[in-house]
């Protein structure tokens, strides 16, 4: 809408919350109002000054995006004063939403200014002069809404901030010491940016090969799959060594058997998304599912190419359990078919297996978890 102007212009949603994502790293952020620079490499390096300087940054864009709003208007200018919408209880603004930015609060500046204005629709004389029609004002009727039925306001209130949240399983990762270096998934292939170092690209590339890998097909087949792509690895001595253990471990006895099925349906690098109620909804990208539709059983299995020792192996399982728990309950809820779920580690050629009553446990836990709560933990994650 910049450049651009209109007769009458409608700004609605004034007392909503806005909600932004937390900051993503590495970032390089410069300070409001210094000449400085916060360069930060992962969370934990300079956390709250980096969430400081972005909560500053966003304020000050949201309030330019108002700014053009509200000067888009040739001659009419509506603000929806939605308080008692969206402050229903407590009757005081969220401090991230427009009509703050306005100080528009009680005792602000701008709320004396705010309580005077029409509540009325009237015509513009100026609107009707733009026109260029001979329209008698004085004969058109003034606008007034309708008066609106007290149980509808009651509905309107209830379910104003009725908004689906989406959730990311891969960000369930529970906060404990980091390993020496994390796992990773991209469903594109690898490409050197500013946010990639030898971990997240060493992680894709094992993703790549899973995701184009031959799985129906004989040993052989697997053996020329990877010598097609060794060369291209960022570190081809370490996949040499990882692809050996993988062989030699491989198939895992769960995997052997489904692979051995002769209706076995194979999926890689497979989205979904999943609504978990009304209010939530539950979205990721499953490294393998094989699915038996004769039997109504799948297998799911997620690739971890973090760097770890066989003592590391069950501090990788207790990690990741969160995010193993939503991607089985959502793969049981949307198929009706009895999952069973784990984790490959490259890193020891084990395949670590959950228990179904595990996974339920650990669900229960974070379905219980306050939805707000919960949308933060994985945003900041």
């Amino acid at each position: 809408a910049k450049g651009s102007e209109w007769d009458a212009v409608i700004v609605p949603f004034l007392s909503r919350r806005i909600t932004g994502f937390s900051p993503r790293y590495p970032s390089i952020i410069r300070v409001p109002g210094k000449n400085e620079i916060i360069a930060a490499l992962h969370k934990e390096d300079r956390e709250e000054e980096i969430k400081e300087a972005t909560k500053i940054l966003r304020r000050q864009e949201m309030e330019r995006l108002l700014y053009v709003a509200l000067t888009r208007a040739r001659h009419t200018l509506v603000l929806a004063l939605d308080r008692n919408l969206f402050s229903p209880v407590h009757d005081r603004l969220a401090v991230d939403s427009q009509l703050k930015f306005l100080r528009g609060d009680k005792g602000e500046t701008s709320c004396v200014a705010l309580a005077a204005l029409a509540t009325k629709g009237e015509v513009c004389a100026d609107t009707l002069r733009a026109t260029e029609k001979t329209i008698d004002a004085s004969k058109v009727p003034a606008f007034s809404f309708a008066p609106f039925d007290p149980a509808m306001r009651a509905r309107a209130r209830a379910h104003a901030s009725d908004f689906i949240r989406k959730q990311n399983p891969s960000g369930y990762a529970e906060r404990a010491e980091p390993l020496p270096e994390s796992s990773f998934r991209r469903t594109a292939p690898p490409g050197l940016s500013t946010a990639d170092n030898a971990a997240t690209l060493y992680g894709s590339w094992w993703h790549s090969l899973f995701q184009h890998f031959p799985w129906t097909g004989r040993p052989q087949q697997w053996q020329t799959a990877f010598a097609a792509v060794q060369s291209s690895s960022p570190d081809p001595d370490r996949s040499a060594r990882e692809w050996k253990r993988f062989i030699k471990a491989s198939p895992p006895s769960a995997l052997a058997g489904y692979l051995a099925r002769p209706a076995i349906v194979t999926h890689t690098e497979l989205p979904f998304l999943w609504r978990m109620n009304d209010r939530s909804c539950v979205e990721g990208v499953i490294d393998l599912l094989l699915v038996d539709p004769t039997a109504a059983r799948a297998l799911l299995i997620d690739w971890k190419t973090n760097r770890i020792t066989p003592a590391e192996s069950e501090n990788l399982q207790q990690r990741y359990r969160p995010q193993i728990a939503a991607y089985w309950k959502a793969v049981g809820e949307i198929t009706g078919y009895e999952v069973e779920a784990g984790i490959f580690a490259t890193a020891t050629g084990e395949f670590i297996p959950y228990d179904a009553k595990e996974l339920e446990a650990e669900w229960e836990r974070l379905r219980a978890m306050p939805t707000d709560q919960l949308v933060e933990q994985i945003s900041s994650l």
